[in-house]
């Protein structure tokens, strides 16, 4: 019996790791750089696929995740802060920190620092939710300019 129940345990901190390499690989091609802190200063600004979440128009079932995002971040900032992020998400709509907490767990299990597994699932979870509607509408060259949207 416990056997099977250890088999059963989904590693989230692998699961987290490959969905993050195809969210890296998406973004590196979105904003043409390979260096990650100039594409998350990039990505920040905001993408189409987010203002359509924004607009309950596209990803309605991260709603959920999020709130828990918000409530565990502002209960126990991840720890992690950088001069870029508090560790705090403040609100279901904040796109800057929800990258910034995305690149943060990465770091953290790429580079074997402490994080607790609710915030690894949590990032799975919304990162999940975002890369599944990307691969389905297939939106991988979509750019946002602050005053468009053009595609490449």
């Amino acid at each position: 019996m416990h056997t099977w129940y250890r088999r059963a345990q989904i590693d989230y901190l692998q699961q987290y790791m490959a969905l993050y390499a195809a969210f890296n690989s998406w973004y590196r091609a979105l904003t043409g750089t390979s260096n990650d802190r100039q594409a998350l200063s990039i990505l920040r600004q905001g993408v189409p696929l987010w203002e359509e979440y924004q607009q309950g128009l596209a990803l309605r079932e991260l709603i959920g995740v999020m709130r828990e995002l918000v409530e565990c971040t502002q209960r126990e900032p991840l720890s992690t802060a950088t001069p870029h992020w508090d560790g705090e998400v403040q609100h279901v709509y904040d796109w800057p920190s929800l990258i910034e907490y995305w690149y943060r767990v990465r770091c953290l299990v790429m580079h074997g620092g402490y994080i607790k597994i609710p915030y690894v699932l949590l990032a799975y979870q919304s990162l999940n939710i975002f890369m599944s509607k990307l691969i389905e509408g297939n939106t991988t060259n979509t750019v946002y300019n602050s005053s468009e949207t053009s595609y490449n």
